[in-house]
C-alpha cells in the first residue's frame, strides 16, 4: 500500500453547516432563557401579591354563616355612615358621620378606621377616630409617608359594640391624588 492511499483527504464541510453541538447549545440557550423569564415573572408575582388577602382564611370560611348573621344584624340596625378622607390644615384626616335609621347622630361610640391598599399590606394603617361633634368622628392627621400616599385605597370603619365584634362596619374606595 502506498502512502498516498493511506491518507484520506480531509472532508471539507460547507461553511454554516449545523453540527450536533450547535443544536445542543441552541436548545440549552432556549430553555435557559425560558426558565430565566419564568423565574423573573414568578418572583415579581409573589412579591406584589403573596396570595393571602386575609389572615386565617380557613377559620373565616368555616365561620361564614356567623358573618352572614352579623351582616343581617347590621342591616336591621339601619345605621348609615359617610366616610371620607379630607385634606385638613394639618394633613389628610379620615372623617366619618354616623346616624341611626331615623337620621339621629350616633354619639359616644368607639370608632376605628382602617386605610389599606387593595393589593398589598405595606401601607395598611389603623386610625382611631374621636368624636368632634355629635355623630362626627375624625382621626388624627396622617403624617410622614402616609401623608404623601397616592393611588386607590380602601377606607374601612368599625363601630365597636360589646366585646371585640364590631356592631357596624362600612367601607368606601377612595382615589388619593397629590396631597
Amino acid at each position: 500500500m502506498s502512502t498516498e492511499t493511506a491518507k484520506r483527504p480531509a472532508r471539507r464541510r460547507p461553511p454554516g453547516q449545523v453540527k450536533g453541538w450547535h443544536v445542543l447549545v441552541m436548545i440549552l440557550s432556549f430553555f435557559s432563557v425560558v426558565i430565566g423569564v419564568n423565574a423573573t415573572f414568578i418572583t415579581f408575582a409573589v412579591r406584589t401579591f403573596p396570595g393571602e388577602e386575609v389572615k386565617k382564611s380557613y377559620v373565616q370560611g368555616r365561620d361564614f354563616n356567623d358573618t352572614l348573621a352579623a351582616r343581617q344584624a347590621m342591616r336591621d340596625l339601619g345605621w348609615r355612615a359617610a366616610l371620607d378622607l379630607r385634606a385638613g390644615p394639618e394633613g389628610r384626616v379620615l372623617t366619618a358621620e354616623l346616624a341611626d335609621a331615623d337620621g339621629v347622630a350616633l354619639v359616644g361610640r368607639t370608632v376605628e378606621g382602617t386605610l389599606r391598599r387593595p393589593l398589598t399590606a405595606v401601607h395598611d394603617t389603623t386610625l382611631p377616630l374621636t368624636e368632634v361633634a355629635p355623630g362626627r368622628y375624625e382621626s388624627a392627621p396622617l403624617t410622614g409617608e402616609l401623608a404623601a400616599l397616592t393611588g386607590r385605597f380602601q377606607l374601612s370603619l368599625a363601630v365597636q359594640g360589646e366585646g371585640e365584634t364590631p356592631v357596624f362596619t362600612a367601607e368606601r374606595t377612595v382615589e388619593l391624588g397629590t396631597p
